[in-house]
């Protein structure tokens, strides 16, 4: 679209680009980043580090059951099992995120965004609060 041209907005950004391959690669380190983020008062940080090291472990963990079905077809249902776990943490995640800046959507899209584009969801909550914390920046 011409307006996106116009607008600057048909390519993305060097700060999107990073956190992109940040979240395809490392994404535990972008979770901890939006809770962080969130938590303002800084009165999570346990909750923080325990629901960060959940997800990196469940992260490793269906890479590397995935990686197993050459020796036991058995482990892919592990893996896929450790797949949902992260899912749902992100998609609680994205919810809370809605719900905190009265963002319209849906618990089966921010299902299905924290399965299987779960670099782009995260990128996305990341430039969320980024622009939120600018503008408050801005204000104050």
């Amino acid at each position: 679209h011409q307006d996106r041209v116009d607008q600057g907005m048909h390519l993305p950004t060097m700060f999107q680009v990073i956190e992109f391959f940040k979240g395809a690669f490392l994404p535990f380190v972008s979770l901890y980043q939006i809770y962080s983020l969130m938590d303002l008062k800084g009165s999570m940080k346990l909750i923080t580090l325990a629901t960060t090291v959940v997800y990196a472990a469940m992260f490793l963990i269906w890479i590397a059951l995935f990686a197993s079905t050459a020796i036991n077809d058995g482990f892919l249902a592990l893996g896929w099992s450790a797949f949902f776990i992260n899912a749902c943490i992100l998609t609680n995640l994205r919810m809370t995120l809605r719900g905190r800046f009265s963002i319209s959507g849906n618990v089966v899209g921010d299902f299905f965004a924290s399965s299987f584009f779960y670099p782009q969801a995260l990128c996305q909550m990341l430039l969320q609060l980024k622009e939120t914390s600018d503008d408050i920046d801005h204000e104050a």
